[in-house]
């Protein structure tokens, strides 16, 4: 009886220390969907140090409070010879892990390096913790409805601010300490458009996600509001990264749906989804001018050329609902029995000569291309030639891209632009310049390697769309944007999730 209880007492005890590592990811993860997003002090003055100071205390809390409990049965388990097997991702993890570390002990600017008090302010200390965050979250992450909810709720409320603030309307005041001109540069509570631009677009694309997965009613109901409400949004956010996310996470649906008849249906309401954000964003400006309205950030929609010029053009806009019949004739059909046999051959070679048409629509690279994305583009490659061969592995140094850069450029940019680029405005070639060969291959093998995962698993778990989609909509609106406290902490949290869920 006594070696039973001592047996039982065990058991016990290692599901309490076992219970609050898991409450602890869960409230850390409340935080970070709920109210990360609209954290902010000293209005828009402060906004990037006051993300990453929440971000930075909450996950060193999460850390300290896993390694109390967390280790005590970890070393239980690899006493009993139980240790979780290390796959692909987390391979990548470590060794990205390691190239962190030894870029900031080599970089010429060691302390920036680590800690990333300028510039964009994602220095190894920062990465180090989105390591940390996404190894305990792929542990301990236990699904929760009230996270998504979170999430989907959130998400809403930081759009309807952007909304206020794109009708000029300051509801947190936030612009008091800003001159008019920034009015059109700063929305809501993520900072800067091009950061919510591609903060939204991923947002979105992982409501449709929801959408798309959901089986109740009313979920799916909520979702496809949150979805069009994002879209309108992502119009009066005013910078088109957004774009390139829905692109992709809409072609990974798609892929998905081909399956049957009520999949493609689903398809279609997202469709439908875009079109109703796009006309109602349409008829808002449309209203106003006949109002005689001179909101500034109205007026500087009517100026981008491929949001309003292109997506918004009457013409387009009709296309758009000619295609959504005749997508939905098809779907009452007998012709859809052709689309979900041969319909991902034909989508496989529409995406491919649509991606042969936008490459030779971007290269030759032009230094004015994408407000001069195609100079530091073409300057970045040129000035990592230049790198000695160790530095060519692991980087200049977290955080130190303009370090980088400012022997051979500083002078010529400051010049042309006024101003430094203090990124690279593209993630793969950011992390290049800072981590070199190995920091890029294994930052990009862990979205790579988890995306395949979620591949192969994609008829065995329903998460397994969600992490194709969000890495899909992730990775192609980093093409032309960088990492951010803003975003960077979110993405691998996003990935510890869905590493949890393959795991599982």
């Amino acid at each position: 009886m006594g070696t039973k209880k001592r047996t039982a007492d065990k058991k016990r005890l290692a599901e309490i220390m076992r219970w609050f590592p898991e409450a602890f990811t869960k409230v850390f993860l409340f935080l970070m969907a709920g109210i990360f997003l609209f954290y902010y002090h000293d209005n828009y003055l402060d906004i990037v140090w006051a993300k990453k100071t929440f971000f930075q205390n909450t996950a060193l809390i999460l850390l300290l409070l896993s390694a109390v409990f967390g280790i005590p049965a970890w070393l239980r388990t690899w006493k009993a010879k139980k240790i979780r097997p290390v796959n692909l991702t987390d391979l990548f993890a470590l060794i990205f892990l390691i190239t962190i570390v030894l870029s900031c002990i080599m970089s010429q600017a060691g302390s920036e390096a680590f800690w990333g008090n300028q510039g964009r302010m994602i220095g190894g200390c920062f990465l180090l913790l989105c390591l940390a965050v996404y190894y305990i979250v792929s542990v301990y992450y236990k699904s929760s409805q009230f996270l998504i909810w979170t999430f989907l709720l959130a998400n809403c409320a930081m759009w309807v601010l952007v909304i206020l603030n794109f009708f000029s309307v300051d509801a947190l005041h936030m612009y008091e300490n800003l001159a008019d001109e920034q009015h059109t540069f700063f929305i809501g509570t993520m900072g800067n458009v091009n950061i919510n631009s591609g903060y939204s677009g991923i947002a979105v694309s992982l409501m449709a996600a929801f959408y798309y997965m959901g089986k109740e009613t009313v979920t799916k109901r909520c979702f496809w509001i949150a979805v069009s409400l994002g879209i309108y949004a992502c119009f009066a956010i005013r910078s088109d990264s957004w774009l390139l996310a829905l692109f992709g996470a809409y072609a990974v649906i798609l892929v998905f749906a081909m399956k049957k008849r009520e999949t493609l249906q689903k398809w279609r309401m997202l469709c439908l989804a875009f079109f109703c954000g796009s006309l109602a964003m349409k008829l808002t400006v449309l209203l106003e001018s006949a109002a005689g309205g001179d909101h500034i950030c109205i007026q500087d929609l009517c100026t981008q050329r491929l949001l309003w010029d292109v997506l918004l053009n009457s013409k387009v806009l009709l296309a758009e609902l000619v295609f959504l019949v005749l997508l939905w004739i098809l779907l009452k059909s007998p012709g859809v029995d052709f689309v979900e046999k041969h319909g991902n051959k034909i989508l496989t070679g529409a995406l491919i000569a649509f991606g042969i048409i936008i490459l030779s629509a971007v290269f030759p690279l032009e230094d004015s291309f994408g407000n001069g994305r195609g100079y530091i583009w073409k300057r970045m490659l040129l000035n990592f030639k230049e790198f000695p061969f160790w530095q060519k592995l692991i980087g200049y140094g977290p955080n130190c891209f303009l370090q980088s850069m400012e022997e051979r450029y500083g002078a010529e940019m400051r010049r042309l632009y006024t101003y430094p680029f203090l990124d690279a405005h593209n993630e793969a070639l950011q992390f290049l310049a800072v981590t070199g060969i190995l920091g890029v291959v294994s930052y990009f093998g862990m979205q790579v390697s988890l995306w395949v995962s979620c591949v192969r698993n994609r008829n065995e778990s329903t998460a397994a769309l969600l992490g194709c989609v969000g890495i899909a909509a992730y990775m192609l609106q980093g093409l032309v944007n960088n990492p951010q406290v803003f975003t960077t902490p979110l993405l691998f949290l996003f990935l510890g999730i869905v590493r949890n869920k393959m795991r599982s």
